[in-house]
């Protein structure tokens, strides 16, 4: 009788030390996903409304263009405080040719037909803003998200682009107020898998290929989400919210480590398991006793 009771109260002191570590594992998954969550939303909030912002000033600019034409000065524009230059490192219109015809400030003549940004708008008779992917301004010299819109001529026909260089470090400042960890990560992904802007603890990248990653196969399923999976760029498994913009072909990623939030609880686990191997061992004495 008492090798049973002492057997069974071991059993309840282990079965209780076990339950507690699950319902904390589970607690602490479920805290960070919601944290990655609210992230994922409030950074999502403030790349739209600097889309839209980047949008309407491509757009004023165009209207500008075709009622003023090559009298336009933008550079005017901007320091009059029409245009926010914080967002931009060049402003500048191209004629059907691809050559730049007007910008922000003085440039040696520039020819842009080979970019994507001006394939995309000669091809294609729309009024939607699109967002290239990063490359190094032949103007600038710098790197740069490509933003623009096509301009037709009074017969319908292509009469060029109206284009905005976007730094990607105005994203990446912004994304740097949230405490991820050593090796938590924000990122704004292209639906074509290409990365615009990506802050990796106090690093900062752009470009990366992250097609064929567990996040473009968790965004087939669900517009809005979030998995456990490994980074396909370093292979650190993270905790990963994510969401797909409505109006833009972009999605931001959220993630924290899973070493790194689960560490803590790792901790009390160990105490939780040597209390329960202390009891047990108690429990043995006055049995033996």
């Amino acid at each position: 009788a008492i090798v049973l009771s002492c057997l069974a109260l071991i059993g309840i002191v282990w079965a209780v030390a076990i339950e507690r570590v699950n319902f904390e594992r589970d607690y602490t998954i479920a805290d960070t996903t919601r944290q990655n969550s609210n992230l994922a939303i409030a950074f999502e909030e403030h790349t739209i409304r600097t889309l839209k912002g980047v949008d309407q000033a491509i757009l004023f600019v165009k209207n500008q263009y075709e009622e003023h034409g090559l009298k336009l000065d933008i550079g005017r524009m901007i320091e009059n405080g029409a245009l926010d230059a914080r967002l931009f490192s060049f402003i500048g219109i191209t004629d059907e040719r691809g050559n730049v015809v007007l910008g922000s400030y003085e440039f040696t003549p520039t020819n842009l037909a080979d970019r994507e940004s001006f394939k995309v708008h000669q091809q294609n008779n729309d009024n939607e803003m699109f967002i290239g992917k990063l490359n190094l301004g032949r103007i600038t010299h710098k790197w740069a998200i490509p933003m623009s819109h096509r301009i037709n001529k009074t017969d319908g026909s292509f009469g060029g682009i109206v284009y905005a260089s976007v730094d990607p470090e105005y994203f990446t400042r912004f994304y740097r107020q949230a405490d991820l960890g050593e090796q938590g990560v924000v990122a704004m992904v292209g639906l074509d898998g290409i990365v615009r802007a990506r802050q990796f603890a106090e690093k900062s990248g752009f470009g990366e290929d992250v097609r064929g990653g567990k996040l473009f196969a968790e965004q087939a399923k669900n517009r809005n989400g979030s998995y456990l999976g490994e980074g396909k760029l370093d292979g650190v498994t993270r905790f990963v919210s994510f969401r797909t913009l409505k109006e833009y072909p972009l999605i931001i990623a959220v993630g924290t480590s899973e070493a790194e939030a689960l560490a803590p609880l790792h901790e009390r686990k160990r105490s939780y398991y040597m209390n329960a191997g202390f009891a047990s061992a108690m429990v043995v004495v006055f049995a033996a006793s």
